[in-house]
């Protein structure tokens, strides 16, 4: 069985720990396997789906432990700009999160649509040159 969390508790990630690029989610040490052998727990820099069951949006984040970070067991932290892709206000209250291991077409939508305009530009390009790509092999193969 695939590892799902649910949160109702969102704390300030650190300074050091935000940004675009970083893109991490700092979760309660009980949920990570630091051994890669319980599949109902996450590995650490796993990417995670994290799904705001009260209005539907979702983003994908990189699972890390708690870190520095002070995380009870139904807490997780995230940064201002996941906080804005799920629509969760600064001061936000109890939350009704579900986090979850991301799939691969999670993992490459959320890349297509990426926030930072510079990897959105370079996988758009790399999908098209796939797309160009097997239209160039097809007409040999027919």
């Amino acid at each position: 069985m695939k590892a799902t969390f649910s949160a109702t508790k969102v704390v300030h990630l650190p300074a050091q720990d935000s940004g675009i690029t970083l893109n991490i989610i700092r979760v309660p040490p009980s949920w990570i396997d630091a051994k890669k052998a319980d599949p109902e727990k996450l590995r650490r820099r796993q990417a995670v789906t994290v799904v705001n069951d009260d209005n539907g949006r979702k983003t994908v984040c990189y699972a890390m432990g708690a870190g520095a970070v002070k995380l009870r067991a139904n807490a997780v932290a995230l940064d201002y700009d996941n906080r804005d892709a799920l629509g969760i206000g600064w001061d936000a209250g109890d939350v009704n999160l579900q986090i979850r291991p991301a799939t691969l077409v999670e993992l490459h939508a959320y890349a297509f649509n990426h926030p930072d305009a510079m990897v959105r530009i370079a996988n758009r390009l790399g999908y098209l040159g796939l797309v160009i790509g097997i239209l160039g092999i097809l007409p040999m193969l027919l």
